[in-house]
């Protein structure tokens, strides 16, 4: 057989080792079988050093015979690696002794003796093997002579019999054929003749006997160990045996010698050309990496111009979609535009309507006399009259002609819409265009116009998706049950109407009693195969039937879809672009909104893109989730025990596998109001509340971070978490002062009487006070708390971060508490509750709810883009509001937060490398966060955490020359530092407006 031997090594001594594959017969069982061998080449000096390499002695003893056969006399392993040595055939007939071992490990037996073999008829053929082997056997079998003449047998002529026997056991007798069967090794056994010589005595003979026409005797430097082997000729019996071996090695050594010779002589020849064949290899491969990088070239210039043929014909369509939604934004204004004329229009008829009503007055009897009464008047001193009928009459003149001129300068430019807010104080409505859907609200209707995809547009749509480089299908999971005919229907003729045609209806029926659900899913199913029905037979509540359908699902990506909601038509459409922009993507969702029963549409939702922590405050990904199907199914799809927000608890477990998640911030869904839907009355559903703060809590324990899951107060569906606190380090608070004793002290005093967190220090950082009041205020401190409040005095001009970069390198605290000198604390656990967040590896700045002293809104949040670089979101807002979709009362995550009260670790802040002393006054702490955002950590507001904010009292406003200068010199460092985030803040949404802090729509 063939086989190839590997060089290792002794897993104990680390002698060299080689491993090959012999036909291995163990005799003592008659059974036949491939076995992979070890032999180990051990140096004579080092000697053995393990029982591995000592038990081994029988394979290396033969290893040196096939060497000394083939008269090699190299090392082993040079030999092994020859190719002559690689296609030996090689029968070995193994030792008792290992099976002696094997058995001994089976319980309850015993092997007492060596039995007796029949080995005088081998299931081989003629001449099948290179090299016959006995491994320590021979001493053992009942008839050796004609054992060793069944080898000759099998062995090819001209090939080799190798046998060992120990030398102090030698049992092979010139007396008679068999031995004792009473023998047991280690034993003498006195009845055997026995030859004890130190070369094995007339063992020779009996190879001879065997038909072998040479013995060579090898002695090897190891106790107990001898190597006799046998050579097979092809030439008939030789009698003088003596005489014969004599002339053949002679003959054979001569041979040998030549052969010696003529191998050198090859060897040479074979190493010149070996070494014209490396130069001539060595030319072919430069000239095969020279081709290989001229097609590598090509592919890429050839990729590089599909690529950008892509490219360009993508950027025509989506140029060509532009287009037609200008185009549609022109009709709007054009009907806006038409509203106005006829606005103005009646509004110069009531001007002339007025005028000629005040020139009839002016010139009746009446009028006459009231001047000349009040001439009089006038002439006797008498003023005090407050003519509250002639103010009404001159002001309606007033506004009227204002209003006229105001007009008429504004007809002839392309902006008449700003005449609407002069003349009448209530917004007016705005008319839906052809082909988009209708709502009452007017800002929403813009956006609708303008953004939402006309029939002509969908076309455009539908040739950009020839063009797709990718068409994943999207497998859409519908369950449903006793859902009412005309909602069922009405959302899959959704479905049916996108615009991107490669996807697939997967709907679960779970067992729905009303009988025409079934009629109507056959009749759809018929009608398209890419609609794909189950049945159920048994109810099993939305989590089952969700994986009912999912098992049908063939996408790549599964999107949720509800079996009484309705998809936008171009709802697959965006997110097939955006998996071309990016496959990578495991996770897509869109901005949605609500239909009701008239096919109005209203409070649409403009989302944030991902944002781990305002998930953990409620499910507001939602609809349209997309997520790639592989990853669903690994996480084992739906769970039951979690019916009513099974989405969420999928998508919390999906989320903690990847972090390739993308946001479209268009409207694709519309979710369906109806007294029985989840949409209509959020606590219809109770038990989802339950399923949900069993979903967060799983989570929290998946996650490795011990909290307790809290209902938001008042709001339905919505979450806190509350973090357990592993380690109450020391937080050093930190404020900047100047003056203001009154403001300070209170601020200081709110500090120390309501916060609980039990290891605090307050550094103050006095920036040139005047005042003999506030020295006062901060001597009673230093006397009061002498070890919780330290003082430390900075007279330079002000600057912010200089001033905190300051006390932060006299702060002793793990977490960093920037605080205003005119806040005042509200709430007593205020600390632990920013150390809960601050605390965790993934959290960089955690900022709170901020309130003026009416108890209005300073601050929750900071936008970017708000007034041009950042501004304070739901800003004058009553602190008890719930704000844009509940974002004022949860949890959040917002790219920056205010430093008037704001923590974070240390060392956090010594990796972004503190407060940016380039900005003195405005953005440092927007900057600030925006670095630690960079980083990758995220930031969070805390609306449970509330203190009063005296804004700005220590330093006023931007109201002089120099202050404006330099305000504006720190509005230029932020855009251009940070003018992609500014443009696009990723805890915002871009359709929502950046002119003031309410979250409305950007029309």
């Amino acid at each position: 057989m063939n086989y190839s031997p590997t060089i290792g090594a002794c897993s104990c001594c680390g002698h060299t080792k080689f491993t090959f594959s012999t036909v291995l017969w163990q005799s003592l069982i008659d059974e036949w079988r491939l076995a992979n061998y070890e032999v180990e080449y051990i140096n004579r000096q080092q000697g053995l050093k393990c029982e591995n390499c000592q038990s081994s002695l029988r394979t290396m003893a033969l290893a040196i015979a096939i060497m000394k056969c083939f008269g090699y006399e190299g090392l082993f392993q040079d030999f092994v690696l020859t190719e002559q040595a690689q296609k030996l055939k090689v029968l070995e007939i193994n030792e008792a002794g290992q099976l002696t071992r094997y058995l001994a490990k089976i319980p309850g037996h015993v092997l007492t003796s060596y039995p007796e073999v029949n080995m005088i008829q081998m299931p081989f053929q003629d001449g099948s093997f290179d090299l016959v082997v006995h491994s320590d056997t021979l001493e053992h079998v009942k008839y050796p002579i004609k054992a060793l003449s069944e080898c000759y047998r099998v062995l090819k002529p001209g090939k080799f019999l190798a046998f060992t026997i120990p030398m102090v056991v030698d049992r092979l007798t010139s007396s008679r054929e068999g031995l004792s069967p009473s023998y047991h090794a280690g034993a003498e056994d006195i009845n055997s003749v026995l030859v004890y010589t130190e070369y094995g005595g007339d063992a020779w003979k009996h190879v001879i006997k065997a038909g072998f026409n040479e013995c060579r005797i090898f002695s090897l430097e190891y106790p107990s160990a001898q190597v006799l082997v046998g050579v097979k000729l092809v030439s008939a019996y030789i009698d003088n045996v003596d005489e014969q071996l004599r002339v053949f090695e002679t003959t054979l050594l001569s041979q040998r010698q030549a052969l010696q010779a003529q191998l050198k002589q090859a060897q040479d020849r074979i190493e010149l050309l070996r070494d014209n064949e490396r130069r001539s290899h060595s030319q072919q491969q430069q000239t095969q990496v020279e081709l290989e990088q001229a097609r590598s070239q090509l592919q890429q210039t050839q990729t590089e111009s599909k690529q950008a043929q892509l490219q360009l014909q993508l950027q025509l369509q989506q140029t060509q979609v532009e287009l037609e939604q200008a185009r549609s934004q022109l009709q709007q204004t054009q009907v806006n535009l038409e509203q106005m004329r006829s606005q103005l229009q009646r509004t110069r008829i009531q001007l002339e309507q007025s005028q000629t009503t005040v020139r009839a007055m002016q010139t009746s009897k009446f009028w006459q006399l009231r001047s000349r009464w009040f001439a009089l008047r006038h002439a006797l001193g008498i003023v005090d009259d407050d003519r509250p009928l002639l103010k009404s009459i001159f002001s309606q003149k007033k506004h009227a002609n204002k209003a006229k001129t105001e007009a008429v300068n504004s007809a002839g430019s392309d902006s008449l819409t700003t005449v609407a807010p002069k003349l009448e104080n209530a917004q007016p409505s705005v008319e839906a265009l052809a082909e988009i859907p209708q709502t009452d609200d007017p800002n929403y209707q813009k956006w609708l116009n303008k953004n939402y995809p006309t029939k002509a547009t969908l076309g455009k749509m539908a040739e950009v998706v020839e063009i797709f480089a990718y068409k994943p299908i999207i497998s859409l999971v519908m369950p449903v049950y006793n859902t009412p005919e005309r909602y069922l229907r009405e959302a899959i003729e959704s479905v049916l109407n996108q615009v991107y045609p490669y996807w697939e209806l997967c709907i679960a029926d779970d067992a729905s009693k009303d009988n025409r659900v079934r009629e109507i899913l056959e009749e759809y199913s018929a009608k398209d195969s890419r609609i794909k029905v189950v049945f159920r037979t048994e109810n099993g509540h939305i989590s089952r039937c969700s994986n009912s359908a999912l098992e049908l699902a063939s996408g790549d990506f599964i999107a949720l879809f509800d079996h009484d909601d309705l998809l936008a038509p171009h709802a697959l459409y965006e997110v097939a672009l955006l998996l071309n922009k990016h496959p990578e993507a495991d996770m897509i969702y869109s901005d949605e909104d609500k239909i009701d029963d008239s096919g109005k549409l209203q409070e649409p939702f403009f989302k944030p893109d991902w944002c781990p922590d305002t998930f953990l405050s409620g499910m507001y990904t939602c609809h349209l989730g997309v997520y790639r199907r592989e990853l669903v199914n690994a996480i084992g799809g739906f769970r039951p025990g979690y019916d009513g927000s099974q989405d969420y608890d999928l998508v919390l477990r999906l989320t903690e596998k990847t972090t390739n998640i993308f946001h479209i911030a268009k409207t694709l869904y519309h979710w369906r109001i109806h007294p029985q839907s989840a949409a209509s009355v959020e606590d219809v559903k109770p038990y989802a509340v339950v399923a949900a703060e069993k979903a967060l809590a799983d989570a929290l324990k998946r996650r490795g971070e011990p909290g307790k899951v809290i209902r938001a107060k008042h709001l339905v569906g919505k979450y806190a978490i509350r973090y357990e606190i592993t380690d109450y380090q020391l937080v050093s608070i930190i404020i900047p002062t100047k003056d203001l004793g009154e403001t300070l002290d209170r601020c200081l005093t709110s500090i120390f009487a309501k916060s609980i967190y039990p290891n605090y220090e307050v550094i103050l950082i006095d920036n040139g006070s005047q005042e003999e009041y506030t020295a006062k205020v901060i001597a009673k401190w230093q006397e009061k708390e002498t070890n919780r409040f330290s003082c430390y005095r900075l007279d330079v001009p002000f600057n912010f971060s200089k001033i905190n970069n300051y006390a932060v390198e006299r702060a002793k605290g793990d977490y960093l508490l920037f605080l205003n000198n005119d806040i005042e604390v509200i709430t007593p656990d205020w600390i632990e509750a920013m150390v809960e967040q601050a605390q965790r590896p993934s959290i960089g700045a955690v900022g709170v709810l901020l309130l003026y002293p009416d108890n209005t809104v300073q601050h929750a949040g900071v936008v970017l883009g708000l007034g041009g670089v950042a501004g304070h979101s739901h800003k004058y807002y009553s602190a008890n509001s719930s704000g844009y979709f509940d974002r004022l009362l949860t949890i959040n995550n917002y790219s920056a937060v205010t430093a008037a009260c704001l923590m974070c670790r240390r060392k956090v802040f010594e990796a972004v490398g503190g407060f940016e002393e380039q900005l003195a006054v405005a953005f440092n702490d927007v900057d600030l966060c925006l670095k630690i955002l960079e980083k990758g950590y995220r930031n969070i507001y805390l609306p449970h955490v509330r203190l009063y904010h005296y804004e700005s009292k220590s330093r006023g406003y931007e109201d002089t020359p120099q202050k404006q200068v330099r305000f504006v010199q720190e509005i230029d460092y932020m855009k251009e530092k940070w003018q992609r985030l500014i443009e696009c803040d990723p805890c915002y949404n871009p359709n929502l407006t950046r002119n003031c802090e309410d979250f409305s729509i950007d029309v």
